[in-house]
């Protein structure tokens, strides 16, 4: 992908646009009376005026009178320079839009953004974006980036290493959705819009830099986000998935041998590997994992990946 300035959060469109005149503008030739030639600079404007040839100035005028006054008309020779900068009058202001019900026109998307709080406008679709989940180069506050449509530039506000072309959430604040059944819509702006994370195995923790692997157990789902660096480890009380460090999962007390809570974190194991469970959690041992939810997405668990549970 080519390389691509970064853009600031908070973002000026200034747009130039350089006119420029012919470099020779078109002469005409007259005959006067008298003999005497005159030859006039026609700029593209259609009016006549008379400049002096190679002056280096842009507006500098010179009359050769004829041999005598009483000859006929003056001389003049001369050229026109019509270089000069044009501005565009003033753009109008961006276009509000739904990021739920993207209904920007061809060529743009609904981007979220936080100018002066958050808000979503119509926006420029880059013309050489970056690939859904590929590193981007714009932050999550900018009014435009390079991230294709349906998606935006995000990293849980962690910096640029943390950045990748996140996909929005489709269907409604209240009933939402991703395309990935494996990821999970987290809302922002008061419910402005949501974001599908990136799937993760929390075995790996392969998030971009910045990020952890946060678990949810019963779905299962496993997606990178901020808030599991610097949560609490195995053994602390919990109350949701957001709760635990990476690595760990909030499990119920009743899967437990102690909890301080109603739930605790636990660390997930490799059943391929030996059991470091009873290590890292005193009386647990490497479980397979638990598929009580009805509606469990067993596509969506990560090979031979257990949990630290109370031994049966």
């Amino acid at each position: 992908m080519p390389s691509r300035e970064p853009r600031i959060s908070l973002c000026s469109l200034f747009i130039a646009v350089i006119a420029c005149g012919p470099e020779s503008p078109g002469q005409t030739a007259t005959t006067d009376a008298s003999g005497a030639t005159t030859t006039t600079s026609v700029p593209s404007t259609g009016s006549a005026t008379t400049t002096s040839p190679t002056t280096g100035t842009d507006a500098t005028t010179t009359t050769t009178s004829s041999a005598s006054s009483d000859a006929g008309p003056a001389t003049t020779t001369g050229s026109a320079d019509t270089q000069g900068f044009v501005m565009k009058p003033d753009l109008p202001p961006p276009v509000a839009c739904d990021p739920w019900n993207d209904t920007c026109p061809r060529g743009q998307k609904c981007k979220p953004n936080d100018r002066d709080g958050w808000e979503a406008v119509c926006a420029d679709i880059d013309e050489d974006p970056a690939g859904v989940g590929e590193a981007c180069e714009s932050d999550e506050l900018a009014l435009f980036d390079d991230c294709p449509d349906g998606t935006m530039c995000f990293g849980f506000l962690q910096g640029q290493d943390s950045l990748r072309c996140t996909p929005l959430c489709e269907g409604t604040p209240e009933a939402s959705s991703c395309a990935d059944v494996c990821s999970g819509c987290m809302k922002y702006g008061n419910k402005l819009f949501g974001v599908c994370p990136a799937r993760c195995n929390p075995l790996a923790d392969d998030c971009p830099a910045g990020l952890g692997c946060t678990t949810y157990v019963f779905e299962p789902r496993f997606f990178c986000s901020s808030f599991v660096r610097g949560a609490p480890g195995a053994g602390a009380p919990c109350v949701g998935p957001s709760d635990c460090e990476s690595g760990t999962a909030c499990l119920p007390a009743n899967m437990l041998p102690s909890c301080a809570g109603e739930s605790c974190c636990a660390p997930v194991c490799d059943l391929s590997q030996p059991d470091p469970c009873d290590a890292a959690y005193p009386g647990t041992v490497c479980a397979a994992w638990p598929t009580v939810n009805p509606d469990f997405h067993a596509e969506c668990l990560p090979p031979d990946l257990g949990l630290c549970m109370a031994a049966p």
